[in-house]
Parts: C-alpha cells; sequence; structure tokens
C-alpha cells in the first residue's frame, strides 16, 4: 500500500505545471526500492529416514561401539554418531578401504571389537539412518567437517578424526 501511495505522489509531481517566466523548473528525481530478503530460505529438512539394514551390519557397528568405550565404557552419543560417519566415509572413499559398510566394520587392524548389547544395537540403527540421510540430504545434524574423516585416534580422553592425510578435522571431547 505504501508502495503504491509512493508511485501516485511520484506520478502527481511528474505532471508538468504552468512554467512562469521568470521560474526554473525544477527536476525531482524519486526512487523506489524494494524491500530484500534478511536470509534465504532454508531447504526443508525431512524427518529421519527409515532403511533396512543388514542385522551383520548392525551388531558390527554395536560392537565397535562397545569396543571403543575405552576403560569405563563411558562412549557418548556424539562418539557413536561420529564413528559410524567414519565407517561410511571409508565404504565411500576406496582403497585402501572396502567399498561396503560391514567390509570396513570387519577390515583387520583397523576396530577394535567387543560385546553386543541391545542398546546399542539400537543406537547403530539410528546413526545408520542418520549418516545415510544426511548423505542423500534429509537431514543435517552430522558436522560438515567429518564427511572428510578417514581415521580416528584417542588420547587422553579426546576421540580425534583425521583426514587421509592425517590432518585433523574433528574432535570429540567429553
Amino acid at each position: 500500500m505504501k508502495l503504491c501511495k509512493a508511485l501516485l505522489l511520484a506520478a502527481a509531481l511528474m505532471l508538468p505545471l504552468p512554467v512562469m517566466a521568470a521560474q526554473e523548473p525544477e527536476i525531482i528525481l524519486i526512487g523506489v526500492v524494494a524491500p530484500t530478503p534478511t536470509e534465504a530460505p532454508k531447504m526443508p529438512i525431512q524427518p529421519l529416514q527409515e532403511f533396512d539394514w543388514d542385522a551383520k551390519l548392525i551388531d558390527a557397528v554395536a560392537s565397535i561401539y562397545w569396543a571403543e568405550t575405552g576403560a569405563n565404557g563411558s562412549i557418548t552419543s556424539q562418539e557413536k554418531l561420529m564413528i559410524t560417519q567414519l565407517i561410511w566415509n571409508r565404504s565411500q572413499h576406496g582403497s585402501p578401504f572396502p567399498e561396503d559398510l560391514l567390509g570396513v566394520c570387519r577390515q583387520r587392524n583397523e576396530f577394535n571389537k567387543g560385546k553386543i548389547s541391545d542398546r546399542n544395537r539400537d543406537t547403530a540403527k539410528e546413526n545408520l539412518n542418520k549418516v545415510r540421510s544426511q548423505a542423500e540430504g534429509y537431514y543435517q545434524g552430522i558436522p560438515a567437517e567429518m564427511t572428510k574423516a578417514l581415521y580416528m585416534s584417542r588420547d587422553d580422553g579426546i576421540l580425534t578424526f583425521f583426514d587421509g592425510n592425517w590432518m585433523k578435522v574433528f574432535e570429540v571431547t567429553r
């Protein structure tokens, strides 16, 4: 409505006025600026997708969770999610890693393995869904830096992730 009034006023000001001999015509410039949005619209994120995972894969991931807990068994949910992202990254990377998730979990001398609990099975399935959903663009919750992680190390309670050149890309502290 304000824009319409401004345009009408501008049009009225542009009408020819009788010119008196002693006065010079006055020129008035009016600019109309449309408001710009302050922020680009964000892509809507769909609910977390559910995928059909093989029970052997879920058990393999759950076993890694148990074994990577350290001496006191206090691995955090964020650490479990980041370990799952690491497994995913390796399956997507190619040589020297297997091309399938189960093969990555079973690769010799790469991950410690331990007991399998129902809680870790549930967490493994949920985390696999998160990682795949994010890879397909349906979920946002894993730091972008983690998509580069191929290796991990734990020192003094800090779980550190590295890229293929052993450059630090992400840390999880307790």
